[in-house]
């Protein structure tokens, strides 16, 4: 059967601007599945099947050790990159299970490089882990995943893949095999799956986004990412059929919230998805107004929001899973996530047409302006503590863009 989704959204006039959604949604049902477009160097390492999904997932069962060495994961059809084109994917891991994830490209020379990726779930020794140290190690959900040397190879961002010997730097244009996957810590888990959407070749430059913003402490590109994400996985582990999602908009830390919605998630028993990729979808904030709403499900069009949207504000998001049988929830959690908005340019009072009018209230039938004097009322959910308490991740500290910064996106940390 169908996951049931329903969504109760209240907001009021503002500017700001959140959440980027990389991958398609996942639509309910169990649609027919293609051909998964990967295949492994060795099949008994990296068990690739395609994923139920008309997304185009795949998943990637890991039966690999430190003794297993580097293995390949290689597309059916490699990608040609055009200068500066990147690529830019998702990932999810099942469990918590470090791995080194690299891209593997071939240069105009037929030599083969190593690309870093980077991703909110990376961390500085580039394993990617399933999860994000706050305190301690949370397991969550879908990641947003790129390989800036690839459209700019400075030397911290590749190196040569094994038997390529310590030649010069990549020669362009490059082709894309695949990625390289490679465990080093020790340990293994027998269910331990890595779940893939499809890369997709872009072109991130932050001097020509228009809409250009910072979101889980990494830079993102509106125009061709859409607004940010918000997903329930986000604040940590769920368990259960049932989950309730709240989140508010702010524009200051202890502010009121100016933006407030509510997601309601009941998976049935015979969901075909994996359960990482139930919560894709996720919630989107419509931060920069009308000018970028590119989704078929945005469910806010019609709604006209301010032009200004540059600045900090913040996402409180509270998530409440696992019930007990009396209703209660085993896991109430609540964070704080900073959102800061570098650029906003272009038509964000454009209104929709009837029809993009009429579709979204059909998805979001209570989707109303909220009037300040209400505002008040959001306050009840979210008690406000300061961030020492809360296990906010985010630095209060004023945050620039890397390209005020003078520093190249790929960087410090070690090479892959």
């Amino acid at each position: 059967m169908d996951a049931v989704k329903s969504t109760h959204s209240l907001h009021t006039l503002f500017a700001a601007g959140v959440l980027g959604l990389l991958a398609p949604g996942t639509a309910s049902g169990a649609p027919p599945t293609a051909p998964a477009p990967w295949v492994a160097s060795d099949p008994s390492a990296l068990r690739v099947s395609a994923v139920a999904d008309p997304a185009g997932w795949t998943e990637v069962g890991l039966a690999i050790s430190p003794a297993s060495g580097v293995q390949r994961l290689l597309l059916r059809e490699p990608l040609v990159l055009a200068p500066g084109e990147e690529v830019l994917f998702s990932a999810a891991l099942s469990c918590l299970f470090p791995i080194r994830m690299n891209v593997l490209a071939r240069d105009a020379d037929g030599r083969e490089f190593l690309f870093r990726t980077q991703s909110y779930e990376t961390i500085q020794s580039d394993n990617f882990l399933g999860g994000r140290f706050r305190g301690g190690l949370d397991e969550l959900g879908v990641a947003r995943v790129r390989a800036a040397g690839l459209a700019n190879p400075v030397r911290e961002s590749w190196a040569p893949a094994p038997g390529n010997g310590e030649a010069g730097p990549p020669r362009l244009p490059l082709r894309v095999l695949g990625l390289t996957i490679e465990r080093r810590d020790e340990g293994s888990s027998p269910d331990a799956r890595l779940y893939l959407s499809p890369f997709r070749k872009v072109i991130l430059d932050p001097h020509a986004e228009p809409f250009y913003y910072s979101w889980l402490d990494e830079e993102r590109f509106g125009s061709i990412e859409g607004e940010p994400i918000l997903r329930a996985t986000d604040i940590g582990p769920l368990a259960g059929p049932r989950h309730i999602l709240d989140w508010e908009l702010r524009d200051s830390y202890d502010g009121e919230p100016v933006l407030r919605g509510t997601e309601h998630y009941n998976f049935q028993p015979d969901d075909p998805r994996p359960w990482k990729l139930r919560f894709v979808d996720g919630v989107r904030i419509p931060v920069f107004g009308n000018a970028i709403n590119q989704s078929k499900r945005q469910r806010y069009m019609g709604v006209t929001i301010p032009p200004r949207c540059e600045g900090t504000h913040w996402v409180r998001a509270r998530v409440r899973s696992d019930f007990a049988p009396d209703g209660t929830p085993r896991i109430d959690r609540t964070l704080d996530f900073r959102l800061d908005v570098w650029r906003a340019k272009g038509d964000e009072t454009e209104s929709h047409a009837d029809g993009a009018g009429k579709e979204s209230h059909a998805e979001s039938a209570e989707s109303s302006i909220l009037p300040s004097s209400e505002r008040e009322m959001a306050q009840s959910a979210f008690p406000i503590l300061p961030p020492s308490e809360r296990g906010v991740a985010q630095s209060a500290s004023p945050i620039l863009p890397p390209s005020e910064r003078g520093v190249a996106q790929s960087a410090g940390g070690s090479t892959p």
